[in-house]
């Protein structure tokens, strides 16, 4: 309950902070089109622009300070109370799910056995510096599309490849 309460005020703070905002940005607009009107009223008399007339007034809406952007963060002392009120998470180490445990060999035979099956089925031969695959029933795969004899090629790299430890 006192948690709910907490992240309620810290979101009040926060809708005060781009309320006050927005109305700092209206009134800017408003005074830089007053601004503008008169500027342009001098020079239809004729008369000279005073310099501090011909700056602009700048609208915090667009163009946010960093005291603007820094108000529209959380209040600091309202976000300690809420992670002091907030219950700690248990260690993820210490809670191991019992799926993970549960190892199903099968499973995973079965996908060594595909994949010595696949091997066996396919061999490299070179031939004038070409490769081509074979099926060992004869059928030749040379006319087949790239993506087919990458995917041949990707598992002999990973049956010849050397991998090194990275620990």
């Amino acid at each position: 309950m006192a948690i709910k309460k907490t992240q309620k005020n810290i979101q009040i703070a926060v809708n005060k902070a781009k309320s006050s905002l927005n109305c700092h940005g209206i009134t800017a607009r408003k005074a830089e089109k007053v601004r503008k009107q008169q500027v342009k009223a001098i020079q239809i008399r004729g008369e000279i622009v005073p310099v501090e007339m011909l700056v602009t007034i700048p609208n915090p809406e667009r163009d946010p300070s960093s005291e603007d952007l820094e108000s529209l963060q959380a209040p600091p002392d309202l976000l300690q109370a809420l992670l002091l009120l907030e219950p700690t998470p248990a260690s993820a180490t210490s809670t191991i799910d019992p799926q993970l445990l549960a190892l199903d060999f099968e499973e995973d035979s079965e996908i060594y056995t595909t994949r010595r099956e696949a091997e066996q089925r396919y061999t490299t031969e070179s031939a004038s510096g070409e490769n081509s695959f074979t099926v060992d029933d004869g059928e030749d795969l040379t006319g087949e599309s790239d993506s087919d004899s990458s995917c041949i090629s990707s598992d002999s790299i990973i049956r010849n490849a050397d991998f090194v430890s990275l620990n």
